[in-house]
């Protein structure tokens, strides 16, 4: 034990992170820049040879065959934890630790950092190794949720606050260890379950108060008040309020599909929550509920479907080309099987296959060339564009600051 604690603040520890995705890839390149020997693994062969080309000195593999297992201390496992028909599906790491446990030897360090239901650790990764192990005394496991915000220049890794806990006392003191390498703050949780509830309630909390925004906006429409200047002058408030802005729903890999996630952890303890689940289904029915409305501004106007359209933005938020649960990538493929003459525009998203069909973004100086425009991501950049007068302007996001007769806010 204290033998290992030593290699890691002597940064002697050999680390592999197993799965080169959004979290992974980034966590793979801080922990290099941090002075650790360090390796990468995913499945996806186009994957790791794209990272190969940019990183030629880079350890990256595609094969677990590949990989001599022994030469590493710390394995931080950073795989995708999806929902399939609202149920957890937890194949990538079931099917990871199955192919890890044969190779697995004393005095190593797992750690998960997927977002996963409470006892996650515990049932997939603890109750297979202690089979083999004895967890605390010569192997360790731990869970270290990530807590990414893509397109945030202002937060890191580095600079995040990094939650850590282990599933015994020494498993913690050794991820505390790691990880106080590599992040300006680390904080304990008692255990690894209330690590894993800390995680969930964090995007629970956010989708909640998403989803209370948008209702509230519909709410104010239908009484024929401005739910901008509401929101505007609630923020004032000094204490005890936080604003969330209304938009075509929340969109990512964690915030939409943690109530759902753990809605079905509830429902499997047969514990009710109806208001988490509530929020989950407000945000879900969101891009068909705008969708409705845009075609409702479309008839009022003589928009027909051989009207040139543009749309402004498909990534699930600003400055990021992420396509993941994308409310506004679903709004555009509403248009899209409707048959309406649309095309967008994302500096972020080059490309986009739906229907059969690939899409190209536009160059966003053609934008007078079109009737309609619909801004439904706020990309930074569009701050920069002159919108044409002439043109109706359906935005979404509330960033067309100057109120003109040619805009119209959902």
């Amino acid at each position: 034990m204290n033998y290992f604690l030593d290699k890691i603040k002597n940064k002697k520890s050999k680390v592999l992170i197993i799965g080169l995705g959004y979290v992974g890839w980034p966590l793979l390149k801080t922990v290099h820049k941090k002075g650790f020997n360090v390796a990468g693994l995913d499945i996806n062969k186009n994957l790791v040879n794209l990272y190969k080309k940019k990183n030629k000195k880079a350890e990256l593999y595609y094969n677990y065959n590949d990989i001599n297992f022994e030469k590493f201390d710390i394995l931080i496992i950073a795989l995708p934890t999806p929902l399939k028909n609202k149920v957890p599906d937890l194949s990538y790491l079931k099917i990871t630790m199955k192919l890890l446990y044969p190779k697995l030897k004393k005095n190593m360090l797992i750690v998960l950092e997927s977002t996963s239901y409470p006892t996650t650790t515990d049932e997939v990764i603890s109750s297979k190794l202690q089979k083999k192990f004895k967890i605390g005394k010569d192997f360790f496991v731990g869970y270290s949720p990530e807590r990414e915000d893509p397109g945030n220049k202002n937060f890191n890794i580095k600079n995040i606050p990094k939650i850590v806990s282990g599933k015994t006392t020494n498993c913690k003191k050794l991820v505390k260890s790691f990880y106080s390498k590599i992040c300006n703050e680390v904080v304990e949780s008692s255990s690894i379950e209330i690590a894993e509830m800390a995680k969930l309630y964090e995007n629970i909390f956010r989708v909640v108060n998403i989803s209370l925004s948008n209702e509230t906006k519909e709410i104010c429409k239908k009484i024929n008040i401005d739910f901008n200047e509401v929101l505007k002058l609630a923020s004032t408030k000094p204490f005890g309020f936080m604003p969330f802005l209304p938009g075509p729903g929340a969109g990512g890999h964690c915030i939409p599909v943690d109530p759902f996630y753990f809605n079905w952890f509830l429902k499997k303890k047969k514990i009710a929550s109806n208001f988490i689940e509530t929020a989950g289904k407000i945000n879900i029915k969101m891009p068909k509920k705008i969708f409705n409305q845009i075609k409702k501004v479309f008839n009022h106007n003589n928009i027909t479907k051989k009207s040139n359209i543009l749309f402004l933005g498909l990534s699930y938020k600003k400055n990021i080309g992420d396509l993941r649960n994308s409310p506004s990538l679903e709004i555009f493929e509403y248009l899209i099987k409707e048959n309406y003459n649309i095309q967008f525009n994302d500096d972020f998203v080059k490309k986009v296959k739906l229907k059969n069909k690939i899409f190209l973004s536009k160059n966003i100086n053609s934008i007078k060339n079109y009737k309609v425009i619909i801004l439904s991501t706020d990309h930074e950049y569009y701050k920069k564009v002159k919108f044409n007068n002439s043109n109706l302007i359906i935005d979404l996001r509330n960033f067309i600051i100057k109120n003109k007769k040619n805009v119209i806010r959902l």
